[in-house]
């Protein structure tokens, strides 16, 4: 009860702080009142900053879910056995306290895990993802503000001696409302037909729509529009003709190489809707795309031998649906090649073929554990299935120049 007194607590004081934009930053005080009650690997049940050792803390914002964290973690562990005499490193995740239990008897470590559920101090200090940490000198004060992966054995050793710390942590800009966002193309419920290409927007997300017989996609790169419109999924099903380099595609650094695009085809077009997305992108932008078949390493998605295959066949009147994240899958009517294309291929890397030989539509649940290698092929084992390297003929998508460009 003290959690949810103190958490609730904490939510109000949140709004507070947005509503004056006063986001804690480098230089001010770690808030006294704080305290961590959901802790797992801690020698106490709660914690007040200001009422613990006089030490420096790293507080790395991370989460079980987050593949790139694992590694990060695994680093900040020898850290810490190095310099545990002068300082602490607290992860803080929204995983909860079982999850980080899992976690913590898989990966031994002198690290103390916070659990933060609903987010409260990731959004106290405004970063823009996870994988980034939060500094304190032993007075509580914020001396920087970093991504994870740059911190190593030179960089705590200059901070510990007293050096000054250069920030590189990213933070999120003001978003814009949803109502702005749609006013981006000045489409409304009466337009029949319409094509947009604008330049990058400040305030808005990377992300995309694909809904009846519109495609809206906000702040992509050249790449990011091609793979959406041929449905390629893995950097591996990408070629470059004609001296092209993935930077010519691909480069989020430079915001004038990122587009908006909106894209909306009559009512009696709607079932070509994604062909016309692929005509219209390459009328449009001065590199091309189209589509070959080439034989590709792959991952085949099988049912392990002499295994129950144990997958709920999805009923006549479920509605179809999916969603994944990093602590795994979860859709009613799916199928299993939708399943490896959609969820396994984002995962590993790789294009993932269905070789079950099962052709039907399932409720498919998984539960990832930890986000790595292991975590998602013991939640693959836990419904029967297995993934296993092999060489298969699939499309690959190929970027080139036409001829009056080369010449």
């Amino acid at each position: 009860m003290r959690y949810l007194v103190t958490l609730l607590f904490f939510a109000v004081l949140l709004n507070d702080i947005s509503a004056q934009d006063n986001i804690l930053k480098v230089g001010d005080p770690f808030p006294s009142l704080i305290t961590l009650n959901q802790l797992v690997n801690t020698p106490v049940h709660s914690l007040n900053l200001y009422s613990a050792k006089k030490q420096f803390y790293i507080l790395n914002f991370w989460g079980t879910w987050c593949s790139p964290c694992i590694p990060e973690m695994d680093n900040l562990a020898k850290i810490q056995n190095e310099f545990g005499s002068q300082l602490q490193i607290i992860g803080i995740s929204n995983d909860d306290s079982i999850r980080l239990k899992k976690y913590i008897k898989r990966k031994p470590s002198k690290i103390w895990l916070a659990s933060d559920p609903q987010n409260i101090l990731y959004q106290l200090v405004n970063l823009s993802f996870v994988g980034q940490s939060i500094i304190l000198n032993p007075q509580k004060k914020i001396i920087g503000m970093v991504r994870t992966d740059s911190i190593n054995k030179t960089f705590v050793s200059n901070f510990l001696k007293g050096d000054s710390i250069h920030s590189n942590a990213a933070f999120n800009d003001k978003l814009l409302s949803s109502n702005n966002v749609d006013a981006i193309f000045n489409i409304d419920s009466s337009t029949q037909f319409a094509s947009y290409i604008r330049p990058f927007v400040n305030g808005v997300y990377t992300s995309t729509r694909i809904a009846n017989r519109r495609i809206t996609c906000f702040n992509f790169t050249l790449s990011g529009l091609y793979r959406t419109a041929f449905k390629i999924t893995t950097e591996r099903q990408i070629i470059y003709e004609d001296s092209l380099k993935e930077k010519d595609v691909a480069d989020f650094d430079n915001e004038s190489t990122l587009y908006c695009v909106d894209f909306l085809v009559k009512p009696s077009e709607k079932d070509s809707l994604i062909p016309l997305f692929q005509n219209f992108l390459n009328a449009n932008f001065p590199i091309k795309a189209r589509l070959e078949k080439r034989t590709q390493d792959v991952l085949l998605l099988e049912k392990i031998p002499d295994s129950t295959f144990h997958l709920p066949i999805s009923s006549d009147s479920t509605k179809a649906s999916k969603s994944f994240s990093g602590i795994g899958f979860d859709g009613t009517k799916v199928s299993l090649q939708d399943f490896a294309t959609d969820y396994l291929a984002n995962e590993f890397g790789y294009p993932v073929i269905n070789n079950t030989g099962e052709e039907g539509k399932y409720d498919i649940k998984t539960n990832v554990e930890i986000r790595d290698y292991k975590g998602i092929q013991k939640s693959l084992r836990d419904i029967g299935l297995i993934l296993k390297k092999g060489k298969r003929e699939i499309p690959v998508l190929i970027y080139y120049k036409p001829k009056s460009a080369i010449n």
